[in-house]
C-alpha cells in the first residue's frame, strides 16, 4: 500500500524475492528518527503467480501509533507510507490526476499529443485511407496502447465512485 494505512487497519507488505529469505526479520522504521519502532518475522506465501523464489508476507498490523515510516528487510528498503485515520483523504485527487495524465490526445505533465492521425478507413467505397483521429479514452500501462475493455472500466469505476459518493465534492 503506497498511500498508507488507518491505525486499527490491517497493515502487510510483500516482499518478492529471488532468493531464499524462510528466516526473515524486517523492522519498521520511523522515518523521523531512523530508529525501529517495530520488528517481526515475515511468513512465506505463494511466490509462484510473480516469477520468483520466494514471497513473504510482512504484517505489521498491530503498529497503530501514528506517524510516517519504512520497511527494512534484508538490506531493501520500502518507500515511505504513513499511518494515520486520514491517510485516504485526497486519494479521489491522486487518482484523477493520474487518469488526467493517462488520458489519450493530450499529456498535460509532459506536454505531448498522440494519437491524431493512428486510425484509418477501411473497405469504404470513397473514404478508403482516409486518417482518423481516434484520440479519447485512456492509455493502458503506461504504453499508449488502448483496450476498449480497460477504457469502459475505468470509465465505470470513476462514475460509480461519484454516484457513491454523497456529498459529491469529488470532482
Amino acid at each position: 500500500n503506497q498511500l498508507g494505512y488507518q491505525p486499527n487497519s490491517t497493515k502487510v507488505a510483500v516482499l518478492i524475492s529471488t532468493t531464499d529469505n524462510s528466516n526473515t526479520v524486517f523492522n519498521v522504521i520511523d522515518s523521523k528518527t531512523n530508529k525501529p519502532v517495530f520488528e517481526n518475522k515475515g511468513s512465506i506465501t505463494n511466490a509462484g503467480r510473480w516469477g520468483m523464489k520466494q514471497a513473504l508476507r510482512l504484517n505489521f498490523s498491530s503498529l497503530t501509533t501514528e506517524g510516517e515510516y519504512y520497511i527494512e528487510c534484508n538490506g531493501a528498503k520500502s518507500p515511505l507510507f504513513r499511518i494515520n485515520p486520514n491517510v485516504y483523504n485526497g486519494t479521489a485527487d491522486f487518482i484523477l490526476n493520474y487518469m488526467r495524465q493517462q488520458r489519450c490526445g493530450y499529456n498535460p505533465y509532459l506536454d505531448t499529443v498522440c494519437h491524431q492521425h493512428d486510425g484509418y478507413i477501411v473497405d469504404h467505397p470513397t473514404r478508403e485511407g482516409e486518417k482518423i483521429d481516434v484520440r479519447g479514452g485512456w492509455h493502458d500501462a503506461s504504453d499508449c496502447l488502448q483496450y476498449l475493455a480497460t477504457s469502459a472500466n475505468a470509465t465505470f469505476q470513476m462514475l460509480f465512485a461519484w454516484q457513491q459518493t454523497p456529498d459529491k465534492t469529488i470532482y
